[in-house]
Formats: C-alpha cells, sequence, structure tokens
C-alpha cells in the first residue's frame, strides 16, 4: 500500500531513499530491523502521521525529522538512543514512545511532552531512577536549574493556562525585494513604494481566527547589526527574495541569523517567499521555488517556499494559506499557554506605553509582577524572557551585568532610537559620529535614557567608541 508502506521484521540494514520520497505516505512502519540511520529524506513524507521505529539500532534521528508537522505519533521504544533527538523539541503534537533505551536523563525541552502527557519512557535507567512513568519526576538534565524551577512554578498556579496572542511574525529579506509590499497587501492596504527605514514593529494582522503581531525588516546591509535585539525564536519567519534574480548570500545570512536564535535547533519556522512571480511564466516560478527549496531543505526550520505577486490583483492566497498551517502547527513555539497572569502583565506594561514612558527598571519591573502574584526574581526572569521572545519587551539578560536594570516596554522606541544614527535618510560623515551630534540627535531624551541606550549599543556592538587623533571621544557608526 503506497500510503501505509509496512517492512516490518525485514532484517534491514539500510533503506531506500525512494521510500521517503512518496508525499502519499500516511503512516509508516519499520519495525523489527537493523537499521542504524534514518535517511533525512524522511522530510519528503510530509504527510506523514504514525513512524514506527521500534527494535532497531538508532541513535539519532535526523534533524529534518522535525519537519513532520503532521506527525502525531512517534515509536522509537527498542534501540540504543542515550538521549533523545532534538528535532522533537519542534513536535510538540507528536505523542513520543522511547522506552526499553539507554536514556540516562530526560532533556529540559521535552518538559512540554512530559506535562502534557505526550512521553512515554519507561522503562530506562531515568525512570528506573525515578520510579517509572508514573513514579515521581524524570531525571531533568541541568539547563539552567532555577528557571526550570522557575517554569515549573509557574504552570502549576492554580490559574487556567491561556494561549498566548498575538504570534509574531516576521519578514526579512534584502531591500527592494517586496516586505514591505507583502505586508501591505496582507493587511489590505496600498503600498507608497517607500522602503522601511530600519524596523516597523508589531502591526496587527488578522488571518481568519488567528492574530499576528507583524516585525517589517529593514533589508539595506546597514541595518544588519540592529536586527540582534529584535530576532527571537518564538517567530514564524518570511524570508523574502527576488524570484527572478534570487541572492543566496543574502539568504543565507537570514537564514544564519534566524537559526541563532534558536534556544535549541533546528530554530523557528521559516517560510521562503519568491516575489516578482509576475515576472515569470506560473511553471517557471514553481519550478524555481523547488529548487530553492531544494537547496535549503536540510537548513533550519524551512518549511515552504512559494512564489507571490505583489502587485495589485496578485494572488497571495497560497502565503496566507502557509502562514496560518504553519502557525497552527507551530502553536507550541508561536502560541504557548501561558498562565493568565502573564496576559494581565503584558496588559500593565501597556500603561507605560499610553503614559510615553518606553523603558523601566528591572525593579519597577519586579514590582509589577509582584502585583500579580509573581514573587520569586527567577520568575520573573522567566515571565521578561517569555515577554521579549513574542515581541512584547526587550530585555536583556544577566550575562550583559550593564544592562540588567532596563527593560524596555516599547520595542518601537529602541528601533526609533536606532533609525537616527544608522539610516539611509541620515549621512554620518565617514561613518563617525560626535558626542554633540548625538546629544542633538537625542535631545529629546532624558540624559539617564541617553546613557543606558549608548551603553546598550556598544555593548552590542552596534556603535564602537574611539579616540579621534584631537584626543576627542566619538563612535564609529555603520554608514
Amino acid at each position: 500500500n503506497a500510503k501505509f508502506p509496512r517492512v516490518s521484521a525485514f532484517v534491514l540494514k539500510t533503506t531506500s531513499v525512494e521510500l521517503f520520497c512518496c508525499v502519499a505516505v500516511t503512516k509508516l512502519d519499520l519495525s523489527h530491523n537493523y537499521l542504524s540511520t534514518v535517511p533525512e529524506e524522511l522530510a519528503a513524507a510530509v504527510n506523514l502521521t504514525s513512524a514506527n521505529f521500534s527494535w532497531n539500532c538508532l541513535r539519532v534521528l535526523p534533524d529534518t525529522f522535525g519537519r513532520l508537522i503532521y506527525l502525531t505519533d512517534l515509536n522509537i521504544e527498542h534501540n540504543s538512543f542515550e538521549t533523545l533527538p532534538l528535532c522533537l523539541t519542534d513536535m510538540p503534537q507528536t505523542n513520543v514512545w522511547c522506552g526499553f533505551n539507554q536514556l540516562g536523563q530526560i532533556p529540559l525541552f521535552m518538559l512540554h511532552h512530559l506535562q502534557s502527557g505526550k512521553l512515554s519512557y519507561s522503562p530506562n535507567p531515568c525512570s528506573d531512577r525515578c520510579g517509572g512513568d508514573e513514579g515521581g519526576d524524570p531525571h531533568v538534565a541541568h539547563e539552567d536549574l532555577s528557571l526550570l524551577r522557575a517554569m515549573v512554578d509557574l504552570c502549576s498556579t492554580s490559574t487556567a493556562p491561556i494561549s498566548w496572542d498575538p504570534m509574531k511574525l516576521v519578514l526579512v529579506g534584502p531591500e527592494n525585494v517586496g516586505k514591505t509590499s507583502i505586508l501591505a497587501r496582507l493587511l489590505g492596504r496600498s503600498h507608497d513604494g517607500i522602503s522601511t527605514d530600519g524596523v516597523a514593529a508589531a502591526v496587527l494582522l488578522t488571518l481568519r481566527d488567528l492574530h499576528f503581531s507583524v516585525w517589517d525588516f529593514g533589508g539595506q546591509a546597514v541595518f544588519h547589526p540592529t536586527h540582534q535585539f529584535f530576532l527571537t525564536s518564538r517567530a514564524l519567519y518570511l524570508v523574502v527574495f527576488d524570484l527572478e534574480k534570487p541572492d543566496f548570500h543574502r539568504i543565507d545570512y537570514w537564514l544564519r541569523q534566524i537559526q541563532k536564535t534558536a534556544r535549541q535547533p533546528p530554530g523557528p519556522p521559516v517560510i521562503l517567499v519568491g516575489t516578482r512571480a509576475d515576472k515569470v511564466t506560473p511553471d517557471a516560478a514553481c519550478d524555481l521555488c523547488a529548487s530553492v527549496l531544494q537547496r535549503y531543505r536540510f537548513v533550519g526550520k524551512v518549511v515552504a517556499c512559494v512564489p507571490v505577486c505583489t502587485l495589485e490583483g496578485g494572488d497571495l492566497s497560497e502565503l496566507v494559506e502557509l502562514i496560518y498551517k504553519t502557525a497552527l502547527t507551530r502553536q507550541q513555539i508561536l502560541r504557548d499557554k501561558v498562565p493568565a497572569f502573564y496576559i494581565g502583565i503584558a496588559t500593565a506594561l501597556k500603561k507605560y506605553q499610553c503614559a510615553k514612558k518606553n523603558t523601566v527598571s528591572w525593579v519597577e519591573f519586579k514590582e509589577l509582577c509582584k502585583q500579580h502574584g509573581v514573587t520569586e526574581d527567577a520568575q520573573a526572569k522567566q515571565v521578561a524572557l517569555f515577554l521579549h521572545e513574542v515581541g512584547k519587551i526587550l530585555y536583556f539578560d544577566s550575562k550583559y551585568s550593564s544592562l540588567s536594570n532596563l527593560v524596555v516596554v516599547n520595542p518601537q522606541f529602541l528601533a526609533d532610537i536606532m533609525r537616527t544614527i544608522i539610516t539611509f535618510h541620515f549621512n554620518v560623515k565617514n561613518g563617525i559620529l560626535l558626542p554633540e551630534t548625538l546629544a542633538l540627535l537625542w535631545a529629546q531624551y532624558e540624559p539617564q535614557t541617553r546613557e543606558m541606550i549608548t551603553d546598550l549599543l556598544v555593548t552590542f556592538s552596534v556603535i564602537h567608541p574611539i579616540t579621534l587623533p584631537d584626543a576627542a571621544h566619538a563612535f564609529l557608526v555603520p554608514w
């Protein structure tokens, strides 16, 4: 049966790649063999819902396995796994049976599977120490244990969890390829043809019953140093390129930047979008997208490549459908369930924005958290990290000790600050910015705010302090 291939107990040591390249396959049984590897080409079986690899000799699964967004049941029992595959972090909807392996610990990224009952891990060395699936908690890998305990405490609150809304959608790519035009078309607006100057943050978009906070990134290379503040792992990315003249170096750059945000590989979901499809025939557009997808099929979490025409009357229905379906199947990443007080804290932060207060101290943020029942520092940090990941605030971890007191409650504020010095409308002479010029540019801000933002830009190497030949102090900036 082409849809339900069963090659069980055939004493196989290798498998045919063709077996995995059939899109029609929905169930696959390769149990009771001697398989030591699973081909990366398995990602081509995009409609797979059930896979049985039990009773083999597997120690790893390919990263591409995480692309099987419809997979609901995975059996890897009776193999030789010593650690769980990282690709499972992108498969929160999948029931995983992994007993009878050599698992010494259950890693942090499987916390959701544990809490939702989607992981059956007994017997294993870790379950022997803990009394099996029903007895006690498994041994969890030490990945900042204080944060893990805080997360467990927050999840165990009596307040029912709520799905976070809206999800974060980010458009990136080179300049003049149509990112802002795509956003305008999605919003049902006309586009004036002006490129995005820096970063346009948190434009609200509704697709059917899903809501998105859309970020449009300026593609000019001069802005690249500033993007690190706004790229996060809890986002769906559209990497836009010119279908007629694809610049693979720029696509490579953006995919690397997106992968850097990932706490665990392969990273957040990415849709490649080829614009100016009207410049080629429909068949050529499809072929070009297939070729681009083939090039990047094993890079990060690239889920599709779609051609679009951004002109008035052009068809974006395929892109809209892809955004919607990807968001639905990646809700654990994009729209995680959180305790209700997360929403309360986020709502309270809006009051600061309405009062035109763009930053608060860490002490003020913790006090706000206490008003919503979050009393521990580690818990407040967990809330701040989550709100940063979904684009609600900008918060910089304690490893940047000089910045640990800063919480930016209005991300667009920081984008506007940087736009004043790093922009294609403002010409910095020879890339040198004098302190007196900076004082004029930021005259509307308080001295303390100017000092904090300067420290932030220096810490992240967006600007570089230098000493001029006349001993005057200045900054090097991209130009």
